[in-house]
């Protein structure tokens, strides 16, 4: 074995502290550096946008709207629960909506074309009516059967408008301006979409803590259909 120098180890590591710190710093300023990049990015892309009042119109739109989507995939699953579905009708139910969703997919630009600039209006207001009669299929307490064929009826239209809109809604945010421009537009959707969903999600967690979830599930179908109503006149 080779001898080693204790005094020539500690010269080594003395010497590389500096280049780490060094490292240290340089990756701190590169981070500070696409953080500003990112905000002012952000700051450019909100005035563009509070600049085009149908570009404002679509992103609020958006962010509502996803954010309706994202809570009624938990609140569904909770109302199987408040009516006694028992576990392997539950897998059947979503293996069933998900074969819908994935065949409703293609017919994204049928839609598109036979609604053109109503697209959104269809399938958001199908969308909270389908919640809304959910919700009611519940309260009235109706005959087993009767409940569980609307409420199949009202998450199958629910899947039939989800796939759809997730498709169009790229398409349309990406006709704006010009491909640099585009870019920022969606991460600024994201950011909106994410925001949004926090917000309304701590909402709704916060009624369910006072209502049973077929009331929550009517309130959040009233309220939610009529705010994508105002928002796209």
């Amino acid at each position: 074995m080779f001898p080693v120098d204790p005094a020539t180890i500690f010269s080594t590591l003395f010497k590389k502290l500096p280049n780490d710190k060094l490292d240290i710093e340089s990756n701190n300023k590169t981070v500070v550096s696409e953080f500003v990049a990112y905000y002012k990015d952000l700051l450019e892309t909100f005035k563009y946008i509070f600049d085009s009042k149908r570009l404002k119109a679509l992103l609020i739109f958006h962010g509502v709207f996803t954010s309706f989507l994202y809570i009624m995939i938990s609140l569904n699953k909770s109302l199987l629960a408040e009516i006694n579905v028992s576990s392997e009708q539950f897998g059947i139910i979503f293996a069933f909506l998900g074969i819908i969703g994935g065949i409703s997919a293609d017919y994204s630009y049928k839609y598109h074309k036979t609604y053109q600039n109503k697209t959104l209006a269809f399938l958001s207001i199908t969308f909270g009516l389908s919640v809304l009669f959910s919700g009611l299929a519940v309260l009235f307490v109706l005959p087993k059967f009767l409940m569980y064929f609307i409420i199949l009826i009202c998450f199958t239209l629910q899947y039939i408008t989800r796939t759809p809109y997730t498709t169009l809604i790229r398409q349309y945010l990406g006709s704006f301006s010009t491909s640099s421009m585009r870019v920022k537009i969606l991460s600024t959707a994201f950011f909106i979409e994410g925001t949004t969903n926090a917000l309304i999600s701590f909402i709704c967690s916060k009624i369910l803590e006072f209502l049973p979830t077929n009331i929550t599930v009517l309130l959040l179908g009233a309220i939610f259909t009529l705010i994508l109503i105002l928002v796209l006149e």
